[in-house]
């Protein structure tokens, strides 16, 4: 049986500016057990379509390999600190970079406690 429903809902939260704006993100694939999206696509300004996987386990154990939240995180976690050793130093980078490590620690948290509950 199949865990994978097929969707194509449009994402609209980036959208604060111009550059935001011209960049569509669909949600592909929702989880049918965790209704978390597990595939998402983005369509840029010119056409480029880029896949996002997110890593999970199929029904049969499988595991199929692709990102993770904390791995995306990390991606913007560093961005937002290389702004902040440049001319885009500012207070709400300065506080986006705190939540960012926050939104990181209850992830591993979270993870901790399931991986603790598996034993």
């Amino acid at each position: 049986m199949d865990q994978t429903k097929e969707t194509k809902s449009e994402i609209f939260s980036h959208q604060v500016n111009r550059t935001n704006c011209s960049i569509h993100i669909y949600i592909a694939q929702t989880d049918r057990e965790s209704k978390a999206p597990r595939m998402f696509s983005l369509v840029l300004e010119d056409g480029t379509m880029i896949d996002l996987l997110f890593a999970h386990q199929e029904v049969d154990g499988r595991f199929v390999p692709g990102v993770t939240n904390e791995a995306l995180l990390a991606i913007v976690e560093s961005r937002i600190e290389g702004f902040q050793e440049g001319p885009y130093k500012s207070r709400e980078n300065a506080l986006a970079l705190t939540r960012l490590q926050e939104a990181m620690s209850w992830l591993r948290k979270g993870t901790e406690k399931r991986l603790k509950n598996r034993r």
